[in-house]
């Protein structure tokens, strides 16, 4: 009796053999094939229980295996539904086989279906199909033999073919052996036999006609040959291929004798292909033909390498070919048709997004106007007691709202916010009453650096932020929750807000019918996207405000945003409703903990007093790679500088102090470039010296070839520090090619294809048997490991920096202080070579920004480059103490 384990071992090993089952025939077989194909394996399974060897003494170790087929034959049909055959049909597959020819279709890719579609015309090539089926199921047991199996189905199928007749004479008569231990002992004893003069006494003519169809037989290009077949002997050539088809028919006997285990081959691993995630943007409706659009774009998921890789992890690729925009007709007319009317709704959303006065899909400030003072005439009827007290807040949860009352301050939510994902965020109304402010996480993939990288260049973030509402809009708002009994919801129900949408849209209808305007749900929403946007403010803040995902702009991955930038940003959308509906003296004069009846100005404007934002102005989340300058400078840039200045004393130059300098000004080059340009980390960065002009200092960079087309590009300025610093490279490489030219010409080469574009700006260099070289290993992975030393970092940090710089806490590209030659967020984005958000370059052809505009994003980088102590150093002054070192004599002091 065998013990638990044992019995776990076989039905696990069974389980294998149903497992293979499944995938090889359930999985590949066609419903009605299967019925065919049943009868084919029980009528196999059955002719091998006969044969002498299984009767003799293998049937103890087979029999389990029989049984278990048979199990799943059964489980299949009942748990499927398998159509049942006829006893007449049963009875002509029994004794035909399967005569549907259909069945033998793609044979290589469905070799067990093919080999049970395959009747043999003699007993001894069905003996062998039975048994070597059996075989099958035994390495299926034994695990890892899949290539094997194949193989073993292919050869023993090729027996019922008539190009295959003149093996069967080598083969033995398997229903001739007690056991498969005989049969494995005399199939080894063939191939040691004289195979060629057993065929040449049996059939010398159909022998003859082999050799030459061997011979004629062309070799398959680049196969490697273990026998010549042209110059082999007659006997080499038979004994060797004969050989080679008995060998197919042992190994799986030897592998049941010895119960081996497959082995499975390995393969050179090949860099897994990233794909990227298709991601749904914000939608946009039609207001006037009801079609929605469904803008899809790509972003960059679960990066393997995200230390190095050209693209931020969750940025959007919004290029024409990783864009779409999906249109969904509300109405369809003809297939035709509706493709001409989506690719007009297309279009119309790149218009819709440049916010013209003109357009109607945009709120004018008459109907905002009206909106508000609507809303208010609603609001101020409500019986809300403002004084924060212990009975003002058991009357205000008491009451309850109409749903005129509840639409209303939904659609002034809305308005101040710029969305509905305040409704969507956890436990907003509990801490609306007091606190007048909502808070919201903000975290890009970079909000937080693992253990792998270097946190002390990185500014302290919040995990959260807060957003301000005028203070008794937020009584309001808990008003509004507590009339939904969310008291132990963890969030408001995505239900409520799809209901309160329509009943907005439904309650604006009736406003537009009262005062002829023409509101809609999507202008009320877009109201403040609008307003700050043609304000030029900085459109990665305003995402922030309004709550989007990081994917919906390609700012949001790199952005570092103040909670000062924040307050001021919406302050400003504020102000612009104040002078719409003209109360902008009295919200000059609005204090906080004003307990009075509720006034058109206190819903929309915040309190001046300080103590209304308290301890809130300091902190910022976003991305942790807008490093601290001060650090940045000190720990970085300048140790490193110093420690080329200080090169220039040491007298006694060898080729390997020669590397270590360079390598170290390579390192000094590699961070300057980086933050003068935001080139992506890609196979080549920094591009060749044949993409700067050193006269205008324009730059063509081309980062993105690796996800679209080699040609895209774009053109930006570089500041004088980087262009000067050009300049000297370039002189250096002329002089040291020069220099090099006899002693090491395989250095003066490479300087010399840096020279004339024929390789990248960064050229790292070793020594490998007292000749210097360029480093083989230089990849972005091996740079990141190099700049580690300063700071480990990922590749990219450059570009979250500069995207991210700012004022007194304000971000550069925006106009919170009225400034009117401001950078805006499209300079910035055309720096950082992304498109805007419908896929387009923000220097195409219906483009209002200057070039000259690039140039004074350059001279502002130019000014930090110089703040954090960077200069263009003159490397030629090494030049004349190499000189001096090889000539012998010691620069003086």
């Amino acid at each position: 009796m065998c013990d638990n384990a044992t019995q776990e071992d076989n039905l696990h090993n069974l389980s294998q053999i149903t497992h293979w089952l499944n995938q090889e025939l359930y999985d590949k077989a066609k419903h009605d094939e299967l019925p065919l194909l049943f009868v084919e394996l029980r009528w196999l399974l059955e002719r091998a229980s006969q044969l002498r060897f299984f009767v003799s003494g293998e049937s103890s170790h087979f029999q389990p295996i029989i049984d278990s087929v048979n199990q799943w034959i059964l489980t299949i049909q009942n748990n499927k539904k398998i159509a049942q055959l006829s006893q007449s049909q049963v009875e002509s597959i029994e004794l035909n086989g399967i005569q549907n020819q259909n069945i033998l279709r793609d044979k290589k890719k469905r070799q067990l279906i093919a080999f049970l579609a395959s009747r043999g015309q003699n007993d001894k090539v069905n003996d062998y199909r039975a048994t070597y089926l059996l075989l099958c199921l035994e390495m299926s047991k034994l695990t890892k033999f899949t290539s094997r199996i194949n193989d073993t189905l292919d050869n023993t199928r090729f027996l019922t073919d008539k190009n295959r007749e003149f093996l069967l004479p080598f083969l033995p008569t398997i229903s001739e052996f007690d056991s498969l231990f005989d049969l494995h002992k005399t199939l080894d004893e063939i191939k040691q036999s004289d195979l060629y003069g057993f065929w040449q006494s049996k059939n010398t003519e159909a022998m003859q006609a082999y050799i030459k169809k061997v011979r004629e037989r062309k070799p398959r290009k680049g196969a490697t040959l273990r026998i010549d077949t042209q110059s082999a002997t007659d006997s080499e050539l038979v004994n060797f291929k004969i050989k080679e088809e008995i060998q197919q028919f042992f190994l799986p006997v030897d592998n049941y004798v010895n119960q081996n285990t497959g082995i499975v081959k390995q393969k050179k691993s090949k860099p897994e292909t990233i794909e990227p995630e298709v991601i749904e943007n914000e939608s946009f409706t039609d207001d006037i033909t009801g079609d929605v659009v469904l803008p899809l774009s790509t972003i960059n998921e679960n990066i393997e390498n995200d230390v190095t890789n050209n693209t931020e992890i969750n940025e959007p690729q919004h290029e024409i070919k990783e864009a779409y925009n999906q249109v969904t007709p509300k109405k369809r007319i003809s297939p035709a048709v509706d493709i001409i009317k989506a690719k007009q709704q297309s279009d119309a959303m790149r218009k819709n997004s440049m916010y013209l006065s003109t357009d109607t899909r945009v709120a004018s400030d008459y109907e905002i106007d009206t909106l508000i003072k609507e809303l208010y005439a609603v609001l101020s009827q409500i019986n809300i007691d403002y004084s924060h007290s212990d009975d003002s807040s058991e009357h205000n949860e008491s009451l309850k709202l109409s749903q005129k009352e509840q639409i209303c301050i939904f659609l002034l939510a809305v308005l101040l916010s710029g969305s509905t994902q305040i409704f969507k965020t956890e436990s907003w109304w509990q801490n609306a009453y007091y606190v007048a402010k909502y808070e919201f996480s903000f975290t890009p993939a970079r909000a937080v650096l693992d253990d792998r990288f270097n946190q002390d260049f990185s500014q302290k973030n919040k995990s959260s932020l807060n957003l301000f509402f005028p203070e008794k809009v937020s009584t309001l708002l808990y008003v509004f929750a507590n009339s939904f009994n969310l008291d132990d919801k963890d969030e408001f129900d995505e239900k409520y807000v799809s209901t309160l949408q329509n009943q907005a849209t439904e309650y604006l209808k009736k406003i537009n019918k009262a005062y002829q305007t023409r509101l809609s749900f999507n202008k009320v929403l877009d109201y403040l996207k609008v307003t700050l946007t043609r304000r030029g403010e900085d459109n990665a803040i305003i995402d922030i405000i309004r709550m989007q995902p990081i994917h919906q702009t390609a700012a949001l991955s790199y952005i570092n945003a103040s909670q000062m930038n924040m307050i001021y940003t919406h302050q400003t959308f504020f102000r612009t409703l104040q002078k719409t509906v003209n109360v902008e003296e009295q919200a000059d004069n609005l204090s906080i903990h004003d307990y009075q009846d509720l006034a058109l100005v206190d819903l929309v404007a915040l309190p001046e007093d300080e103590e209304f934002y308290r301890d809130d102005i300091e902190p910022q989340m976003g991305t942790a790679l807008l490093l601290n300058e001060e650090k940045l400078k000190n720990k970085w840039i300048l140790p490193l500088k110093d420690k080329l200045l200080a090169l220039f004393k040491i007298t006694d130059v060898t080729p390997e102090k020669f590397v270590e300098r360079h390598n170290f000004f390579m390192d000094y080059l590699y961070v300057l470039m980086g933050l003068s340009s935001g080139y992506r980390p890609v196979i080549e960065t920094f591009g060749r010296l044949q993409d700067i002009d050193l006269h205008t200092s324009a730059y063509f960079i081309s980062d993105k070839e690796n996800r679209v087309d080699d040609d895209i590009g774009r053109f930006i300025y570089l500041p004088e520090i980087a262009v000067l610093q050009i300049k000297n490279y370039i002189a250096y490489l002329h002089q040291y090619s020069q220099f090099y030219y006899r002693k090491q010409q395989i250095v003066a080469q490479e300087f010399d294809k840096v020279l004339h574009s024929q390789q990248g700006i960064i050229l790292y260099l070793t020594i490998v048997n007292d000749q210097i070289i360029a480093e083989s290993q230089q990849n972005n992975p091996w740079i990141a490991q190099r700049l580690a030393q300063y700071a480990n970092l990922p590749l990219n940090w450059y570009r979250h920096h500069i995207r991210s710089l700012r004022n007194t806490g304000m971000s550069l590209y925006g106009q919170v202080f009225n400034d009117t030659n401001h950078f805006t967020p499209d300079i910035i984005g055309a720096w950082m070579g992304h498109t805007d958000e419908l896929g387009y370059d923000y220097f195409d052809i219906t483009s209002g920004l200057k070039r000259s505009q690039l140039r004074d994003l350059a001279s502002l980088i130019n000014t930090k480059l110089a703040e954090y102590g960077f200069e263009a150093i003159d490397m030629c002054q090494w030049i004349n103490l190499d000189k001096e070192s090889r000539n012998g004599r010691v620069r003086p002091e």
